[in-house]
């Protein structure tokens, strides 16, 4: 059975947690506060979709309460997990946020608000990408198993030759999530009307935004598209003329 079986099968959160922990293979750990504890990573789960931003903002109450508290050995690498995706963090570029005297930490993380999760969105948007396991199974167990063996997370850099690969498989994943999203919905007629959703045209823009506009009878989470667009555009934007978006 892989992950993707296991997650599926799952009735609790516990089972959740079991199942990542037989996929990456780890095989010193405890559970408690936090909710899988090895030496180099922490995990904060959960059974239900949940936010990867909120799932870190609670991860982050734990690694700073630990920091105060004087421990000195911190995990190198922080993760997020629930039934459909996980995400990984270099807790070396969490410090800023978890040093923000500004932010509105709680005294429980599961009280954790969404102002904190906002401020400490702040600090991390962009610096993480999310794996949908159904589609990232792979990539996803690649990438914790170097993290945890070599002590760094490996990217794939975007070239001239993979580039059409990439943004296809990024399309793809977020298309798919949309398209599934925007026909399960149901508009109300002036949403409908506002981003003239009976046009045969209608497009990405008007997808979005009457999704957003329906949050409150529908909520749609827009933050792990967001952070993996921060993210696409972070690695892009730097090579414009390499990858010959602009002449040189």
């Amino acid at each position: 059975m892989n992950l993707q079986q296991a997650l599926s099968a799952a009735k609790t959160e516990e089972d959740v947690k079991d199942a990542y922990v037989r996929a990456i293979g780890l095989k010193v750990y405890s559970k408690g506060q936090v909710d899988i504890q090895a030496d180099n990573m922490w995990f904060e789960a959960k059974e239900a979709p949940t936010a990867a931003i909120a799932m870190f903002a609670q991860l982050l109450f734990y690694v700073r309460s630990a920091r105060e508290s004087g421990l000195e050995h911190l995990p190198p690498f922080l993760t997020v997990i629930d039934r459909e995706k996980a995400a990984i963090l270099e807790t070396e570029q969490a410090l800023p946020a978890i040093e923000d005297e500004g932010i509105d930490w709680p005294k429980a993380a599961s009280a954790v608000s969404k102002k904190c999760i906002a401020q400490v969105a702040a600090h991390l948007d962009g610096l993480f990408g999310t794996f949908t396991i159904a589609n990232q199974e792979t990539e996803f167990l690649t990438q914790i198993k170097t993290a945890l063996a070599d002590g760094k997370i490996i990217r794939t850099p975007i070239t001239p030759d993979n580039l059409r690969q990439v943004f296809n498989k990024w399309v793809e994943m977020v298309g798919r999530e949309l398209w599934t999203r925007f026909h399960a919905a149901t508009f109300p007629r002036k949403v409908r009307d506002d981003y003239r959703l009976g046009r045969a045209d209608a497009g990405w823009y008007q997808i979005r935004k009457a999704l957003e506009a329906n949050s409150e009878n529908d909520p749609v989470d827009f933050s792990a598209f967001k952070t993996a667009y921060a993210a696409l555009g972070d690695k892009l934007r730097p090579q414009v003329f390499e990858l010959g978006f602009l002449p040189q």
